[in-house]
């Protein structure tokens, strides 16, 4: 009697059958209304930060194949910081998880985004990033826009410059290759530093550096490929590292973390320097760079130097005092003053927070308790409050305006404070928080007196350590 015949299951259809690339030929084409939505949508943003600060657009050469470098450290406004400060259209490269939505891919390759694939996207899918590699090579032939990659893959939420990714090295040298060497492809390195992470109207520096020729590379290359790729890789991870904050040791993050805020407000005075942001970054990556040096020249002199950092920086936060606080003292007559002004600032607040209190705490409650990458937050509170909640909300109130005021001009100005009361709110809040660290500070005569020896053995370790140090 024959043995029954077992069911054989179906062939499963693997991920990369499943995923429609056909899009990506529409990335670098001419959309209508592409500019003007940019537009809009870059007033939007500009409003969502309190400063922008853009250095080094000399080194973005026009008419040439370009590929510019980033570092990453918060999602999507990573990308809109270049795309938004370049002023030319960019082709991007994401995450790929991001396209699994056919409507969102639709509005991503409006976006002129390209997917990248990682393992984690599964192993099958891999074999795709050959036809986004190709279509990569296709843009940087056209030498139109500038092609846009993240050499780290991922982001990270601290001022560090992680290990770069093949990736990039591989769009790079695939192109100079097929082009036999005559493409003179640059690679810009570009620095981004926020003040924040997650919150609105902070302040984001976008610095574009000098262009690494990847023809430089092409002798080590054809001698040997993986020499090759990795010697252009340090030269470019060292480009990064020099345009942004890179505190470079991880298990010592804390520490030098808190050291560049500390001796941020001294250094700027043993150099000459007001206190303005652009000032600020430059005195951070040298405190950073002289902690580095320290570390590595001297281990006890470091730990000593930690241990003591640790130390203030447990004493500050338990009276919720911000690390610049102890450079700034005050008087309580000064302070006072600085407390009658805000109060009488008070009706312009309680305005703006009438008005804006309900969608910024719906926001706020949502990505807290939905968004658990905390580098997510910041683009959910634009993407959903600074593009659509708040210009819904301040249009519907400017509508209604003409409902209830007489004369045009009494509209006018409505709706013009509408999104001015909001901000002044938002920034009266954050006055009243560093008065109230000043006046902690003032009151307790014990944390000064304890808290204030350490924060002076601290200066005077931190006086030779960035004497020499150069940016």
């Amino acid at each position: 009697m024959p043995m029954p015949t077992q069911a054989q299951p179906e062939p499963q259809e693997s991920q990369e059958s499943k995923l429609d690339l056909s899009f990506i030929d529409r990335v670098d084409q001419h959309f209508f209304m592409h500019e003007p939505l940019k537009r809009i949508v870059i007033g939007f943003y500009r409003l969502f930060y309190h400063q922008v600060h853009v250095e080094g657009l000399e080194n973005l050469p026009r008419g040439q194949a370009l590929i510019l470098a980033p570092n990453h450290q918060n999602a999507l406004m990573d990308a809109l910081a270049v795309v938004f400060n370049t002023r030319r259209p960019v082709v991007f490269l994401a995450r790929a998880d991001i396209f699994r939505n056919p409507r969102l891919a639709s509005v991503l390759t409006f976006m002129r985004i390209m997917p990248v694939f990682r393992l984690r996207d599964g192993k099958d899918t891999l074999a795709l990033n050959e036809r986004i590699f190709e279509k990569s090579i296709e843009v940087l032939e056209k030498k139109e826009y500038p092609l846009a990659i993240f050499p780290e893959a991922t982001h990270i939420d601290k001022h560090h410059l992680r290990v770069l990714q093949k990736g990039l090295s591989r769009i790079a040298f695939q192109a100079e290759e097929r082009n036999h060497w005559q493409l003179g492809l640059k690679v810009v390195p570009v620095g981004l530093h926020l003040w924040h992470y997650t919150n609105a109207r902070t302040v984001v520096h976008v610095r574009f550096g000098k262009p690494v020729e990847v023809a430089d590379f092409r002798d080590a290359y054809l001698e040997n490929p993986q020499r090759g790729m990795l010697a252009f890789r340090d030269r470019l991870s060292d480009g990064i590292s020099g345009l942004m904050l890179n505190i470079r040791d991880l298990k010592h993050y804390a520490a030098d973390d808190f050291l560049r805020q500390f001796y941020r407000l001294p250094l700027l005075g043993r150099m000459g320097l007001d206190d303005s942001y652009p000032n600020r970054l430059l005195a951070d990556q040298r405190s950073a760079e002289g902690l580095h040096r320290l570390r590595k020249a001297d281990p006890e002199a470091y730990a000593q130097l930690e241990e003591k950092a640790l130390r203030l920086d447990k004493e500050l936060k338990a009276k919720d005092i911000r690390p610049w606080v102890p450079h700034r003292p005050s008087s309580r007559p000064a302070l006072a003053g600085r407390a009658l002004g805000l109060l009488l600032l008070l009706p312009f607040f309680l305005y703006g927070a009438a008005i804006s209190f309900l969608p910024h705490f719906l926001l706020e409650r949502f990505t807290q308790r939905k968004i658990a990458d905390t580098q997510f937050r910041s683009s959910i509170k634009f993407a959903l409050g600074g593009v659509f909640l708040f210009p819904i909300l301040f249009a519907t109130l400017f509508g209604l305006s003409f409902l209830w005021f007489g004369p045009w001009w009494l509209n006018l100005l409505f709706g013009l404070s509408l999104p001015a009361s909001g901000i002044f709110a938002l920034h009266y809040h954050r006055w009243w928080r560093k008065l109230g660290a000043r006046w902690r500070w003032q009151s307790d005569a014990d944390l000064r007196r304890r808290a204030g020896g350490i924060a002076q053995e601290i200066k005077s370790q931190m006086d030779p350590i960035v004497s020499d140090t150069k940016i």
